[in-house]
């Protein structure tokens, strides 16, 4: 199956990289942003997860609501449980 930006219903241009990986990750934010469930996107630093979630978010039904990043990196675990 070969992946194309054509393909994708979204616009997506602060994400560039034209790799199959790339446009996989792409193919899921299109599939994603449509869902009602939470996601989770980890990585090392500096890969792009915010990226990612701010393109989520705006492909998204939320698309009008104020998107509110959390770094729960930076979060103490016993908060987190809380």
């Amino acid at each position: 199956m070969l992946l194309s930006r054509e393909k994708l219903h979204g616009n997506y241009n602060d994400l560039i990289g034209e790799s199959t990986a790339h446009l996989k990750v792409l193919k899921r934010i299109d599939r994603f942003a449509k869902s009602d469930r939470m996601v989770l996107i980890s990585g090392e630093t500096g890969t792009g997860k915010e990226l990612v979630a701010r393109a989520l978010h705006t492909e998204s039904p939320y698309a009008m609501h104020p998107m509110i990043v959390v770094n729960c990196a930076e979060i103490a675990a016993n908060l987190i449980e809380s």
